[in-house]
């Protein structure tokens, strides 16, 4: 009954796709995936071992970040970065907020 509705050029459309296009595509998605999840990979390990410890560098650059945000001078002794499993650490020793 469906047939009749339809009409003949597109029935041809909508018929199911040959057997051997099918491992084509499963190929590009795989392919895809693989790409993607490099990306993350390789990214996450930029961030860990390249952008994470030069912020123990930067102690000034944070603390002129820091002031500018909260109004007020603040100076600190330390920075430490470490990074633990899969969960970086940040810790600031002798913080301190010193007003004008």
């Amino acid at each position: 009954m469906l047939r009749n509705l339809i009409p003949s050029r597109l029935q041809s459309v909508l018929q199911k796709r040959p057997s051997g296009g099918s491992g084509r595509w499963g190929k590009r998605a795989l392919i895809l995936g693989s790409f993607i999840l490099a990306v993350f990979v390789l990214g996450h390990l930029g961030v860990r071992f390249l952008l994470w410890p030069q912020v123990e560098k930067s102690k000034p650059a944070l603390e002129k970040l820091i002031s500018a945000r909260i109004g007020a001078v603040v100076s600190m002794d330390d920075v430490q970065v470490s990074w633990t499993g899969i969960r970086p650490s940040f810790e600031i020793t002798g913080l301190h907020f010193n007003s004008p």
